[in-house]
C-alpha cells in the first residue's frame, strides 16, 4: 500500500513539473507575442521596455494569478461537495456579484465605470455567502446546501439576463462583455490587487490535508482531522472556502472593472 502511494506521489510530482514547465513556456510566449513580436533578446531595448515590461508583463501576471485562483477555488468546491464536477461559481457567489454590478449600472447609468462598482459587487457577493452560511449553521446536508447554492445562482443569472435584455443603456449592455472577462486594462497600478490574491492562495494550499479529508466525507473529516468533537470546528472549512471564494471574486472583479 505504501509502495503504491509513493509511486502515485512520484507520478504527481512528475506531472506537476511538466505542467510547470509548460506554464513557464506559455508565460514566455505571452511576453513575446502580440501585435509586434519581441524576442527575449529585445526585451531590454526601449521598445521592449514599453511593450514587455509596462504592458504585457502585468497582464500576464494578472492572468496567471486569476487562473490559479479559479483553479484552487474549483478544488475547494470539489472537496467541500465531494463532486469532481464542482466549479468556483457553483454556489452563485459570482452571479450575486454580477447582479450587484448590473443593479449599480441601472441605478447610476451615467456614473463613471469604476465608481462604486467594486463595493456593490462585494456587498452582493457577501449577501449570497451569508445566506449560504445561514444554511450551513442549520446543519443541512451537503446536497441541500448544493441545491440552495445552485438555486441562488440560477435566480441571479435570470435577473442579469432580464436586466440586460430589456436595457436600452449601451453601458449596461457592455457589462456583458465585462462579465466574459478581460485583462486589457490591467497595468502596474493594480499590482496591489494581484498581491492580495497571494496570501489567500497560500492559505488555502496550506489547508490541503483537511480538504483531502473532507473530500472523503464529513464524518471522516471529523474523525481524522478534528478528533476533538467540536461542532464549530467541524463545519469551518465550508465558510472558510466560501469566504476565500468571495475574496477571490472581490479581487477578480476589481481587476476586471479597471
Amino acid at each position: 500500500m505504501l509502495t503504491l502511494a509513493r509511486q502515485q506521489q512520484r507520478q504527481n510530482i512528475r506531472w506537476l513539473l511538466c505542467l510547470s514547465v509548460l506554464m513557464l513556456l506559455a508565460l514566455l510566449l505571452s511576453l513575446c507575442a502580440g501585435e509586434q513580436w519581441i524576442s527575449p533578446g529585445d526585451w531590454f531595448t526601449p521598445r521592449g521596455e514599453l511593450f514587455v515590461w509596462q504592458i504585457r508583463l502585468p497582464r500576464t501576471l494578472a492572468v496567471l494569478l486569476v487562473g490559479a485562483a479559479l483553479a484552487i477555488s474549483g478544488a475547494v468546491m470539489q472537496a467541500l461537495f465531494e463532486n469532481p464536477l464542482a466549479e468556483p461559481g457553483l454556489l452563485g457567489v459570482s452571479n450575486g456579484a454580477g447582479v450587484g454590478l448590473i443593479a449599480r449600472g441601472i441605478a447610476w447609468a451615467r456614473a463613471t465605470p469604476q465608481l462604486g462598482a467594486r463595493a456593490v459587487c462585494d456587498c452582493c457577493a457577501l449577501i449570497i455567502t451569508l445566506i449560504l452560511l445561514r444554511f450551513a449553521r442549520r446543519h443541512l446536508s451537503t446536497s441541500r446546501l448544493l441545491l440552495a447554492g445552485v438555486a441562488l445562482g440560477i435566480i441571479c443569472s435570470a435577473l442579469m439576463t432580464w436586466a440586460i435584455y430589456f436595457s436600452t443603456s449601451v453601458d449596461l449592455r457592455q457589462l456583458m462583455y465585462w462579465m466574459m472577462g478581460g485583462f486589457g486594462g490591467v497595468d502596474w497600478r493594480q499590482s496591489w490587487l494581484m498581491l492580495a490574491l497571494i496570501p489567500v492562495l497560500l492559505w488555502i494550499c496550506c489547508q490541503s490535508r483537511p480538504m483531502n479529508m473532507l473530500a472523503l466525507g464529513e464524518i471522516s473529516a471529523r474523525n481524522w482531522v478534528y478528533p476533538c468533537g467540536s461542532g464549530a470546528m467541524c463545519w469551518w472549512p465550508r465558510p472558510a472556502g466560501w469566504l476565500a471564494s468571495v475574496w477571490r471574486w472581490r479581487v477578480l472583479s476589481a481587476l476586471l472593472v479597471w
